[in-house]
């Protein structure tokens, strides 16, 4: 983008914007200065790296966040005094920059957090008497010169592709040993070379967690905050659509690792034997289950897309899909969560919600049964077959009520595994079918109509 991206705010909208701004600078107050209070404890972390003054750019802005993690204030410094907005009036300024996000021009390419902090330095240079201009010019200037086209590439963990392959707006693409080639080249550039190995020693461990993996990439016009937002949700659909046909989704002695590169979870336990205070061994082992690599070649990319992949992928690019087919899809990317769990319990509650999502009315209605005797219709092809899925729905329901009322974890792990095959099969058979009704309601009418005839 070789020019100044112009944001489109309407006139009216811009006037409102700029008198809740001029109110906000009255909520402006001094802050008082707390220090570390003397005798508290200090823990002995290890320091990665120190940063001095000459690493400092700009003014220093210190912001506050509460048990919850949200910030509920911020602070900058004048003439020896620290002065901020706090509590109510912080969440002045979060809601206003909300409310100018929301605006049609607005929302596509900037984030509510570059607004707010945008916000912020506007506030910030009224106060310090550093600008007059008004809140909206400086805003769209400001964030507007952050907007750029941009191709984000967010990489998986472990999956690897033969062949680059789209799913909805995403583009899964294997990231290359040249790519990191050039981006460790541009490194040694800004490091002095006196520090080139350890920054070329730092730099393998990199490439060893990512070269050869697929990562989900997309074309994007916004700040960077913005660009990554919308990246990461889309890439989130796509990947947990990709995942669901997994093999992890039909048997719970898998887990799936399908997932953004360092959102893994692997379970890794450290134990360190120590005899005298002395650390003698230290141990670490893996408890998670198997499945951690997935590799897709491009005849399983076919199986996969024939299976229900491309219907899915398309389904993601449509932007007036059907009421069933929004519920359809939401019931898919709830259920392949429950792939990324090692633990039974947690992967039983994810399936029944997404089985109860797509197949009950509401909550008037008896669960268990109904859930039950509906899945059987949809997989079912004989009545020796919708019988045995309708007993190992009711298996899987007393096994969920075991461990949600006297906590006992799901023992009955063939059971189990019955149950996702048959839920996953019946997801499959819907998504083939969705375009055969068009809410959820026809679709339980026109199966409980089946069980009458």
């Amino acid at each position: 983008m070789g020019t100044t991206f112009t944001l489109d705010l309407h006139p009216e909208a811009a006037r409102s914007f700029d008198e809740k701004a001029e109110r906000l600078l009255s909520l402006v107050s001094e802050v008082p200065v707390s220090g570390q209070r003397q005798g508290s404890f200090r823990p002995a972390i290890h320091p990665r790296a120190c940063f001095t003054e000459k690493e400092i750019v700009g003014e220093i802005e210190v912001g506050f966040v509460d048990y919850r993690g949200r910030e509920f204030g911020k602070t900058f410094c004048h003439e020896g005094k620290t002065f901020g907005l706090m509590g109510d009036g912080y969440k002045s300024l979060e809601d206003l920059a909300a409310q100018v996000q929301q605006t049609k021009g607005i929302r596509p390419y900037i984030s509510a957090r570059c607004l707010a902090k945008t916000t912020f330095q506007w506030v910030r240079k009224r106060c310090c008497g550093e600008t007059k201009e008004a809140f909206t010019g400086f805003v769209v200037r400001e964030c507007g010169a952050q907007v750029k086209d941009s191709e984000v590439w967010l990489p998986l963990y472990h999956v690897y592709i033969q062949s680059d392959f789209s799913v909805g707006k995403i583009r899964f693409r294997t990231l290359r040993p040249e790519m990191l080639n050039v981006y460790l080249d541009q490194g040694l550039e800004h490091v002095s070379p006196a520090d080139h190995d350890k920054f070329r020693v730092e730099f393998e461990r990199t490439r060893s967690r990512f070269q050869g993996c697929a990562a989900a990439t997309i074309a994007l016009t916004g700040e960077p905050l913005r660009v990554e937002e919308i990246a990461t949700e889309q890439a989130e659909c796509s990947i947990s659509v990709l995942r669901f046909f997994h093999a992890a989704n039909q048997t719970p002695y898998v887990r799936s690792y399908c997932t953004f590169n360092g959102m893994e979870n692997l379970s890794v336990v450290s134990a360190l034997v120590v005899k005298n205070g002395t650390i003698e061994r230290w141990d670490q082992s893996l408890r998670s289950s198997a499945g951690s690599t997935w590799v897709l070649s491009d005849r399983d990319v076919q199986d996969l897309q024939s299976a229900g992949l491309e219907a899915l992928g398309s389904l993601l690019l449509k932007t007036d899909m059907s009421p069933l087919e929004s519920e359809l899809l939401d019931a898919v990317l709830l259920y392949s969560r429950n792939s990324l769990f090692d633990d039974p319990a947690n992967r039983l509650v994810s399936i029944l919600a997404a089985l109860e999502s797509i197949l009950i009315r509401d909550s008037s209605e008896p669960v268990g049964k109904n859930a039950a005797e509906r899945l059987a219709f949809v997989v079912g092809r004989t009545t020796e077959e919708r019988i045995a899925i309708r007993d190992n729905v009711a298996k899987v329901y007393n096994l969920r009520s075991r461990f949600l009322h006297h906590g006992r974890e799901p023992q009955d792990m063939d059971c189990l595994e019955l149950f996702m095959r048959y839920v996953w099969t019946g997801l499959v058979a819907l998504i083939h079918g969705m375009d055969k009704f068009r809410t959820k309601q026809d679709l339980i009418a026109a199966l409980e109509r089946r069980k009458m005839e």
